[in-house]
């Protein structure tokens, strides 16, 4: 998930600002309301959730698997180096 974004229903931005003050609202009135998003929706605020796209998925595991597998690879040599150096 890379974050939220606040939209009215004809789809232009909501300042973060105005979902501040209606969440401080919310805050104070909780016990009328479910949770938050519903009484964002009824003061005309939708909240949409970014994700990463799917098919960057197995892109990224592979970039992580080549970095983890580089460190563990660079590692193993310093330790190898260290203990063939070090003195008896």
């Amino acid at each position: 998930m890379l974050g939220t974004i606040a939209i009215d229903p004809d789809g232009r931005a909501v300042p973060a600002a105005r979902v501040d003050e209606l969440l401080r609202q919310y805050f104070s009135q909780r016990p009328q309301f479910e949770d938050d998003s519903t009484f964002l929706l009824e003061h005309g605020v939708i909240r949409k959730w970014v994700y990463q796209p799917a098919d960057r998925f197995w892109t990224f595991q592979a970039i992580e698997a080549a970095i983890f597998t580089g460190l563990a690879a660079l590692f193993a040599l310093l330790t190898l180096w260290r203990v063939r150096t070090r003195d008896a």
